[in-house]
């Protein structure tokens, strides 16, 4: 496979509510394809794609990979090039079905959860409707064909146990005869929805529960908004002592709310976690970007990457092994470039989204005056 090569718009297929496709979820939603699945497979769009890599060149829609290499880093595209081939046509679903959710973290949006539909009209924004979801599309129908056949399907929403059409998925799913097929689904731990469906997935050999946090108690309750921390804990323990062939990890979303926490987070799940492997990785915000630490000035992201280094220098070698290379992606993340006027905007968008939900983001996170002055 050659340097630039990356086997995505031959293996798999992302698919969000709003019924647009790409090669991975990693593409805007300005340069994603909209039309049927079909289509898709046959366009323009994607043998443009395809052409461009052929010819050792990343396509212009890859800017997000592209920026992590110009730092040196490892960047989605080479986990695509050590776990897929090129010759597996459609070896891979990403689907986010729709944004039904139960909670609205200050760095989502009224497009991804539902919950945040009221917040949003408060803000003056105009969301289209409060649930976005291929719910009833033809898209969605091609989608289960698609299902039987994969190799691996990716669920994220919203909060995907929640949708209605969530049995149906796995009942495609049950039906797909590759004996090795992996299911791996996001949740948000706030409740035990997934297990009314445990007589499901209990019959999936390779399946992957992956649990969002982003803070620790108070702090987790404030960005993720609607989540009660004590129940997510119970929840969490709950659903893999039911499901114990499940590999589990924890996603955190990097923002400035926690940028100075997140070691916090993860000593927390190596400590809870400690009879068991788990895996520990980071989602980071591109949109909005006011919300990234990427705002902050070149010196506090200094002071943040030196501390993230010492902490992993700390870990041991499996621990290590748990959090991978996103120390490395945080690097490069933090260090691209940006204005760093934005940081008023952080400002302005914070206390604005403080006075709709009666909330107080510098008394949960006092730390942040400081980190903010530059």
């Amino acid at each position: 496979m050659t340097k630039k090569m990356c086997p995505a718009p031959w293996t798999t297929i992302d698919t969000i509510m709003d019924g647009s496709f790409a090669p991975c979820c990693h593409i805007d939603h300005k340069d994603r394809y909209y039309g049927k699945l079909k289509d898709y497979k046959e366009s323009h769009y994607l043998n443009g794609i395809k052409r461009s890599l052929e010819l050792g060149q990343l396509p212009a829609i890859c800017h997000y990979c592209r920026k992590i290499e110009e730092n040196d880093k490892e960047s989605p595209r080479h986990d695509f090039q050590k776990t897929q081939t090129k010759s597996k046509d459609w070896s891979r679903i990403n689907l986010r079905i729709s944004n039904i959710c139960d909670l609205s973290c200050r760095t989502c949006n009224a497009f991804t959860s539902s919950s945040w539909y009221d917040d949003a009209i408060k803000f003056g924004q105009k969301p289209p409707q409060k649930v976005i979801s291929l719910n009833g599309s033809s898209i969605l129908e091609e989608i289960f064909e698609q299902i039987e056949t994969t190799e691996m399907l990716y669920l994220s929403g919203g909060e995907p146990a929640l949708d209605p059409n969530f049995k149906k998925i796995l009942s495609h799913f049950l039906k797909n005869t590759n004996p090795d097929k992996n299911l791996s689904i996001q949740n948000n731990g706030n409740t035990l929805h997934l297990l009314k469906y445990r007589t499901e997935l209990e019959k999936i050999k390779n399946l992957d529960i992956s649990f969002s946090i982003d803070g620790l108690y108070e702090r987790g309750e404030f960005i993720r908004n609607g989540l009660v921390f004590s129940d997510f804990e119970q929840n969490v323990h709950t659903i893999i002592d039911s499901l114990p062939q499940a590999n589990i990890s924890f996603v955190i979303t990097l923002s400035l709310y926690n940028v100075l926490h997140v070691t916090e987070v993860i000593e927390y799940c190596l400590s809870q976690f400690s009879n068991r492997t788990i895996e520990i990785s980071f989602n980071f915000l591109d949109t909005p970007l006011l919300l990234s630490p990427q705002i902050l000035s070149h010196t506090k992201k200094t002071d943040v990457l030196k501390h993230y280094n010492e902490y992993y220098l700390s870990l041991s070698q499996e621990q290590q092994h748990s959090v991978g290379n996103y120390f490395d992606r945080a690097a490069a993340e933090l260090m691209k470039e940006c204005d760093e006027d934005k940081i008023f905007d952080f400002v302005s968008y914070t206390k604005a989204l403080d006075r709709i939900r009666n909330q107080s983001t510098f008394d949960v996170f006092p730390e942040l005056r400081k980190l903010i002055k530059g």
